[in-house]
């Protein structure tokens, strides 16, 4: 498969699905980014030291949670694609017998 045709097909799924597609990106991507990181800048959050344990670890925590919703929201976008080209892939290996008369 060369990697026009992988792009190609990415294209083509965001086109037929803009709003799904954009949708799981800002519900599982954007929003929750944008909260965390307020949060993180919240001045409650900025009274600590700068290099505190407290600071440290809601800077940590902030973090890891971030790159769980990113990968969320990655794994809400791919996963049903791979599903599609497995299913496709095993009708190919398996075609339907043709009626019998």
């Amino acid at each position: 498969m060369s990697i026009g045709r992988v792009f190609n097909r990415a294209f083509a799924t965001i086109g037929a699905n803009p709003l799904t597609m954009f949708g799981i990106s800002f519900l599982f991507g954007a929003l929750p980014s944008v909260v965390l990181k307020a949060l993180l800048q919240s001045p409650r959050a900025t009274q600590t030291l700068p290099f505190s344990s407290t600071a440290l670890l809601l800077t940590a925590g902030v973090a890891l949670l971030t790159l769980a919703f990113n990968f969320l929201a990655q794994g809400a976008l791919v996963v049903p694609q791979l599903l599609l080209v497995f299913y496709c892939l095993e009708a190919m290996k398996n075609p339907p017998n043709p009626p019998k008369e």
